[in-house]
């Protein structure tokens, strides 16, 4: 896994005592260790044996913090969740109007996959037997988590419709839609993802960002 993953809400709190603030960074380091053993051998294949040594603890300090593999793989998610969130919060947080915005968190998105490549090649590879064994639970629990970054999304799109500077239809299933313009993007590239510079995903940026605000027809002068 790739070391300089961005972590934007794992760091411990300062304010905390150093107990708790040595709990936190033990928790960190295990799920880091995770990430790696998951992306090297698959969710199937994983042991918790394995993520211990990789964390370099026992097996005993992994059941303190998780109970089983797959608790820890949803903390994974959660994490990852939870950063993908932030990006979101801080891309419409910019000033200007929501094409600015939308495209501030394309690139954001796209530089946060090319630094946690090995872990999204795991989703993409693993994500239907992964489904199998913890639909029950967790599909909801997933879903619910991509509806909040879709609204963070289209609240600002109502401000634009209000505004009449974009079209009057629904902005989270609009938000929906240049989310999944994104995820595309990145699963059709996703081979050569590690070659492509920070020049590369400013021109995808600005690429998904044109398809969503302009559209592909070319219209007369």
């Amino acid at each position: 896994m790739n070391r300089e993953s961005h972590s934007l809400t794992e760091s411990p709190a300062k304010h905390l005592p150093r107990k708790e603030r040595e709990k936190l960074l033990r928790r960190r380091e295990i799920i880091e260790a995770a990430k790696r053993v998951f992306a090297e051998k698959g969710y199937r294949n994983a042991t918790l044996e394995e993520i211990a040594a990789a964390a370099e603890f026992g097996k005993g300090t992994i059941y303190n913090y998780f109970e089983c593999k797959e608790e820890l793989f949803i903390a994974i998610m959660d994490g990852t969740f939870d950063e993908v969130t932030e990006l979101a919060s801080k891309a419409m947080a910019i000033s200007g109007v929501s094409r600015e915005k939308f495209r501030q968190l394309a690139f954001n998105l796209l530089l946060y996959y090319k630094h946690n490549l090995d872990f999204f090649r795991l989703l993409m590879r693993e994500v239907n037997q992964f489904q199998l064994e913890v639909r029950k639970t967790n599909v909801k629990r997933v879903m619910n988590r991509l509806l909040r970054i879709s609204e963070i999304l289209a609240e600002a799109l109502r401000r634009d419709i209000r505004a009449k500077r974009v079209k009057n239809h629904n902005p989270s299933i609009m938000a929906t839609m240049f989310l999944n313009l994104i995820h595309s993007f990145f699963m059709r590239n996703m081979q050569t993802w590690q070659t492509m510079s920070e020049a590369d995903l400013q021109n995808a940026a600005d690429f998904i960002t044109s398809i969503f605000f302009d559209g592909v027809a070319v219209h007369a002068h």
